[in-house]
């Protein structure tokens, strides 16, 4: 394999590689730049726009939180406040519980089902 003749390094990411890594579409992230709440982290001397790990997971936390619904003027709202993280480290716990008893109820329905059928299987 040759050595890559880019002016990133392996820890920078390209629009389309921040993309594909988070999950989303270019034009989201272009959009998202565009709205100003992902900034990419530099901009090579051909104007690439290049993301770093702190910028996957500022990416990964909008999109989270597009996904409980606050708008784009919201989530820049909250990731300007230096206070957020906390608040959004609640939301994420709070996130991972409602996720947890959804798997868990399947699973519970399932088990009673089969007990329900065959008392020996509970």
């Amino acid at each position: 394999m040759t050595e890559s003749t880019t002016e990133y390094t392996s820890t920078q990411y390209t629009t389309g590689e921040l993309a594909k890594r988070c999950g989303v579409s270019v034009r989201t992230v272009q959009y998202y730049d565009n709205r100003g709440v992902l900034v990419p982290s530099e901009v090579s001397s051909g104007g690439r726009r290049l993301y770093d790990e702190q910028d996957v997971r500022r990416l990964s936390v909008i999109t989270f939180l597009r996904g409980l619904g606050f708008s784009i003027s919201q989530i820049a709202d909250l990731l300007a406040d230096d206070q957020s993280s906390a608040y959004i480290d609640s939301l994420i716990a709070a996130q991972r519980m409602q996720l947890s008893k959804q798997i868990e109820r399947p699973v519970t329905s399932t088990h009673a089902r089969c007990v329900a059928q065959d008392p020996r299987a509970g």
